[in-house]
């Protein structure tokens, strides 16, 4: 065992110093650790999900037409639109979302 420093009230091991230091100074560094990770925690959220491609979709807006291929553009503006929609707070769902870029689609090409 250690050596032991009387005290008022007891006897302290001299170790116990040593280990509240040591114990401060991980603490320290575990508090720099932990603002490091709410920083970049913070700055994920705050990144935007939509793809470079929904933002092109976006853009161009709904394809009207009666082939395949603009009903598969229109899906894929919906699904766009939807996330779009819950990142600004404009829905607070993802069906609330495919709602507005349905009705979106729906506007614009008088379906």
């Amino acid at each position: 065992m250690g050596k032991y420093i009387l005290k008022e009230g007891g006897v302290v091991e001299e170790e116990i110093e040593e280990t509240i230091t040591r114990l401060k100074e991980k603490i320290e560094e575990l508090e720099k650790g932990l603002e490091a990770l709410t920083a970049l925690t913070l700055e994920h959220e705050h990144s935007s999900p939509i793809s470079p491609k929904c933002e092109m979709l976006l853009e161009r807006g709904p394809e009207c037409g009666d082939a395949y291929k603009a009903f598969v553009t229109q899906r894929q503006y919906v699904m766009c639109r939807a996330f779009k929609a819950l990142e600004t707070g404009e829905a607070k769902t993802l069906g609330e979302g495919i709602r507005l870029g349905w009705k979106e689609v729906h506007e614009k090409c008088r379906l």
